[in-house]
This record gives structure tokens, sequence and C-alpha cells, in this order.
């Protein structure tokens, strides 16, 4: 009857540490669901922005400013961190040896060419960070050599230099 009692312990110890091994993993679940829902948000967003604009008859840069700025409400409560967020992913294409050089012997605006990929959604821009420029979108980066976002975008990209129009104006006299 002894080792009734020690078998029974031990099944309730064992039941114990089960549940809160699952409590545990639960827990990290939901932290890592937390995470790729943030992450997830941009995307969303992005991709309904695209979907609108691919829609249109008539397609411009400032038409794929405007699909996105119509949707950042109803997915982000700030639009300045949503911009923050976008160009973070740019950015990772900015950091990529890869992306830069082929950005030079192409000779495109390696950050403007970066904003537009992450318009394509992250699956392309990963194809991108993988195979590369021309063997992922081919000739397409010809049609995204100007800028869309908005001057507040741009402050968040790596080592970008505003235009050299906006930094002309010396304000000395003689």
């Amino acid at each position: 009857m002894i080792q009734n009692h020690s078998i029974e312990g031990n099944l309730t110890d064992t039941a114990a540490k089960a549940t809160n091994s699952s409590e545990n993993v639960k827990g990290a679940e939901s932290a890592k669901q937390q995470r790729s829902r943030k992450a997830s948000v941009l995307w969303s967003t992005v991709s309904k922005a695209r979907r609108t604009f691919e829609e249109q008859l008539h397609k411009s840069n400032e038409l794929k400013r405007e699909c996105l700025e119509k949707k950042i409400p109803s997915a982000a409560s700030d639009v300045e961190h949503f911009w923050s967020e976008y160009m973070d992913q740019a950015n990772v294409l900015l950091d990529s040896k890869r992306f830069e050089k082929e950005c030079s012997d192409l000779r495109v605006d390696p950050t403007i060419l970066a904003t537009h990929i992450v318009f394509l959604g992250s699956g392309t821009m990963n194809k991108v960070l993988r195979n590369g420029i021309v063997n992922t979108i081919g000739s397409k980066y010809r049609d995204f050599t100007e800028k869309f976002v908005p001057k507040e975008a741009m402050k968040y990209a790596l080592d970008y230099q505003p235009e050299k129009k906006e930094a002309v104006d010396t304000g000395t006299a003689a």
C-alpha cells in the first residue's frame, strides 16, 4: 500500500510538472505570437496597399504612397512609427553587401530601390536577399528609380543623404 501511494505521488508530481511545462510553452508561444503579430501588422498593411495599388489603371509613385497612407490608420495608431518599421525593413536590404553591390552595378539608388522592394512584400524582399535583384524582379528594377515614401520615412533610412536641393540653402550674405 505504501508503494501505491508513492506511485500516485509520482504521478501527481509528473502531472504538475507537465502542466507547468505546458504553461511555460504557452507563455513562450504568446510572446512569439505578439512579436509576429507586430511584424505582420506592417506586412498586412503593405499587402493591402499593394493589392489596392495593383487594381488601379494609372499607376504612379504618388498613388503608391497614397495607397499605403490610406491603409496605415487601420493598422497602426502612429503613422511615424509605421514608417519607422517600414524603413527598418528597407534597412535590412541596405545592410546587405550583395544588395549594395548589385545596386551599384545596376546604377540605381539603393535606398529608393529598397523602399519599392519592401512594397512588393516580405516574400519578394527575402528572395532579393537570397537570389539578388535581377534574379528576383528582373528588369522591373528600372521602374523603381523615384522616391515614393514621404520625407518622414526617409529619415529612418540607413545612411540616407537628403537631396542636394534641400541642402543648398547656405544662408550666407556677402
